[in-house]
């Protein structure tokens, strides 16, 4: 049985998490000279990207911990006969997963 649920929503929070990190930027740099309206909204989709960099890191510690090895990235890096520790590592062990620590890191 495939889960395209839970690739399409980790999918989703993607491509929010770029676009709200686009746009919190754009309003930061708006808002720099005190305006207000600008700074107010710029925190505000922060907190929208940050909710999504969680929506992420769940969705994936949800798919290594349920073995969807339908997914490639599940599929190399995790196996079934991994303890639960080791399965939590599979999580930073891929090293496409280097722009996550940055992102993580900026939350």
């Amino acid at each position: 049985m495939m889960h395209y649920f839970e690739g399409q929503l980790g999918h989703v929070f993607v491509i929010v998490a770029f676009v709200s990190s686009m746009l919190s930027a754009y309003a930061f740099y708006r808002g720099r000279k005190l305006d207000a309206e600008w700074t107010s909204f710029g925190i505000k989709v922060f907190y929208v990207h940050s909710f999504t960099i969680i929506g992420i890191i769940s969705t994936l510690f949800y798919l290594i911990s349920n073995h969807y090895f339908e997914y490639h990235y599940v599929f190399s890096h995790s196996s079934k006969l991994l303890p639960v520790y080791y399965q939590i590592s599979c999580f930073w062990e891929g090293q496409e997963l280097e722009s996550r620590h940055t992102v993580c890191f900026s939350c």
